[in-house]
């Protein structure tokens, strides 16, 4: 068990710094983004407003119909929607 524990330490170690360089590239194209759409936010900002956009799914009991909305509920997350086009 220990050494199954160990391996799985080892492969951690190799997998944090990939996931390092994935959050920067997707940092880094979210920054090139916004600067060529001319937005004045900054990347961190429009992270925090995309982080409190939801979406729900309700499906219907009668008819198993799926219908999926985004809830924008502020102008901010409005316009990243207009932004993002979604």
């Amino acid at each position: 068990a220990s050494q199954s524990f160990y391996f799985k330490g080892i492969a951690e170690v190799f997998v944090f710094p990939l996931r390092l360089l994935g959050a920067y590239k997707v940092y880094k194209e979210l920054e090139r983004y916004l600067k060529n759409k001319k937005v004045d936010l900054s990347p961190e900002k429009v992270i925090e407003i995309l982080q409190n956009i939801y979406q729900i799914e309700v499906c219907l009991p009668n008819t198993n119909e799926l219908y999926t909305r985004v809830l924008l509920l502020t102008d901010e997350q409005k316009n990243i929607a207009k932004i993002f086009g979604f």
